[in-house]
């Protein structure tokens, strides 16, 4: 059962996006300049980062062989190290995740969404919409370059060429026919 109660365990909550003008005015840019599109999607965001505070759970059943160490107020808990789903601060920890991987890897976010990231570098952009990403990029190459290094970070499914998002249908002619 679900216990987190707001102001006391936890305070910030919230999943950004992408707003839909940000999507429409990419779409038409990579139709413009003929840009690659792909699709990808991390594969168990919300697991990938670490927790920022100090948070407790009732363990699951079948493991009550954990030791009398584990107790706080005489009752059996976990302290989370990292993020699980149905955990309030799971969307903003991962969101704050990925943002600083990706300005890692030369991005920047846009300060009219921040979720557009733009590379400082090469002719890439990327849309995160929580943990499905739309690459855009002028060569496959960059496009190559870009999904190596988030698959090497992330368990990734590559969905290769966008040809669905956000429950739209995309028909993109690719630069030079690639997939």
């Amino acid at each position: 059962m679900f216990e987190q109660v707001e102001g006391v365990d936890y305070t910030d909550t919230y999943a950004p996006v992408a707003k839909l003008a940000s999507f429409r005015l990419l779409l038409a840019l990579a139709s413009g300049n003929v840009w690659l599109m792909h699709h990808m999607d991390v594969v168990s965001a919300f697991l990938n980062p670490l927790v920022d505070e100090v948070i407790y759970m009732n363990p699951p059943e079948g493991i009550e062989w954990l030791e009398n160490s584990w107790r706080k107020d005489n009752a059996l808990v976990c302290k989370l190290k990292k993020s699980l789903y149905g955990l309030k601060q799971a969307p903003r920890l991962w969101h704050r995740h990925i943002d600083t991987f990706l300005k890692t890897l030369g991005f920047r976010s846009t300060n009219s969404d921040s979720n557009i990231y733009i590379s400082n570098t090469a002719d890439m952009i990327i849309l995160l919409y929580v943990d499905d990403l739309l690459i855009f990029a002028s060569s496959l190459s960059h496009m190559q370059s870009i999904k190596a290094h988030l698959s090497e970070k992330y368990k990734m499914t590559a969905l290769g060429s966008a040809k669905q998002f956000l429950g739209m249908e995309l028909n993109h002619i690719q630069h030079l026919g690639i997939e």
